[in-house]
């Protein structure tokens, strides 16, 4: 072969990869997931898809109800099993952190219809996620369904961020005082308070509302949760985290935070700790760990409370 023609081969060749690469856009991963997929998710989940083969410009929605494309791309959520599809609704699109140790993915942070179907995907065909790129279909993920798919929200993940500049350092959970100030170890809060601890995917309410759409009134959640609150844990010995403490509780409210499209709220009286509890730490902050359960399991975060 000729000089020329092995270099129009291999510039050819170099085309049709780059081509690919950019009309089959890939779902590598799932925050939180891990890889390799199958996620899980739940009526008006925050998800953050991170996406090979994209290379599109950030965008973000600032509209409400958000819109359901951005750059060029949309998320397709669809259940061949009960002939239903839908549109996610988009918070933003960008190159933002990185995942899997590389800089090569796309994070796309979208939300899952509160009406998807709840009956069982045990069997084929398997509900799907795939991210369209200018009318392109990239690659099919399976995923499944679940009631809840809890996770505290923290000041450092994408759904977070005005922008996608550097990661920032604070990565704690978002927590606020009676006040609205947010709790932290210069601003604790003080035992006998009620806090509102933030998070996503606590699963559908009542009333029913639309995905997308900023909430309006609140909705609480149908699934039943539960509070603990442990004082000072780092100084109980193994397996004493929940004798601190009385029995777990009702949270005085648990649904979606008005104003915003897919975030929940859990609002605790605090207890009192009992008094041996800061005698484990000196000075006058200590640390609080806050443990939630409903039937889709438990999860828990931590913050500052004032001792004395």
């Amino acid at each position: 072969m000729s000089n020329w023609k092995w270099k129009l081969t291999v510039c050819l060749a170099l085309t049709s990869l780059s081509v690919l690469a950019q009309d089959f856009p890939m779902i590598m991963g799932e925050s939180y997931s891990g890889y390799p997929l199958k996620m899980a998710v739940a009526p008006g989940q925050i998800v953050t898809l991170y996406v090979r083969g994209l290379n599109v410009p950030p965008a973000v929605s600032k509209s409400d109800p958000l819109a359901r494309e951005l750059s060029g791309v949309y998320v397709l959520l669809e259940d061949g099993m009960h002939g239903w599809s839908a549109k996610l609704p988009l918070m933003r699109i960008g190159t933002g952190y990185c995942s899997q140790a590389t800089c090569a993915d796309v994070n796309i942070v979208a939300q899952i219809p509160y009406g998807m179907p709840l009956g069982t995907s045990q069997r084929a065909p398997f509900p799907t996620l795939t991210v369209f790129k200018n009318g392109q279909p990239g690659r099919r993920e399976e995923i499944a369904y679940a009631q809840a798919v809890p996770r505290i929200v923290s000041g450092c993940v994408a759904a977070s961020e005005d922008d996608w500049g550097p990661r920032r350092d604070n990565c704690s959970p978002v927590i606020t005082r009676e006040d609205g100030s947010r709790v932290t170890y210069d601003n604790p809060f003080t035992p006998g308070e009620t806090i509102s601890v933030y998070a996503w995917g606590l699963g559908p309410t009542d009333p029913t509302v639309e995905a997308g759409v900023a909430v309006k009134q609140p909705a609480r959640t149908l699934l039943d949760y539960r509070v603990r609150v442990c004082y000072s844990c780092s100084g109980l010995p193994e397996g004493g985290f929940y004798t601190a403490v009385g029995p777990w509780f009702a949270p005085e409210y648990v649904g979606l935070a008005v104003g915003s499209a897919g975030l929940y709220q859990i609002n605790v009286k605090t207890p009192l700790p009992p008094p041996e509890s800061t005698s484990r730490f000196a000075g006058p902050i200590g640390v609080v760990g806050i443990f939630i359960k409903s039937g889709a399991g438990e999860f828990s975060t931590g913050t500052f409370f004032r001792g004395n």
